[in-house]
């Protein structure tokens, strides 16, 4: 986290490929997860996909998505429903 703290939003593509790997396994979801929960805020593009792993068959990273929509959910609460739609 502390790295992706320092590259900042720059990092957001390289976490979105993360989140959108089917190939990638718990070690590379799990490491986009976090990096984009260190992100917080200026990780909110990353709503949708962290919303579509909410119901992962792996409950730890559901989880994980969840904390990282709460670190990083968007101010406008329309915009995260919409999501979750």
């Amino acid at each position: 986290p502390g790295a992706v703290k320092a590259v900042g939003k720059a990092a957001l593509p390289h976490l979105l490929a993360h989140l959108g790997a089917a190939d990638g396994g718990y070690p590379r979801l799990y490491g986009g997860l976090t990096g984009v929960r260190a992100l917080g805020k200026d990780a909110r593009e990353a709503t949708p996909k962290l919303v579509a792993l909410l119901g992962h068959k792996d409950a730890q990273l559901g989880g994980a998505a969840a904390e990282a929509l709460a670190e990083g959910a968007p101010d406008d609460k329309a915009a995260l429903l919409a999501a979750l739609e």
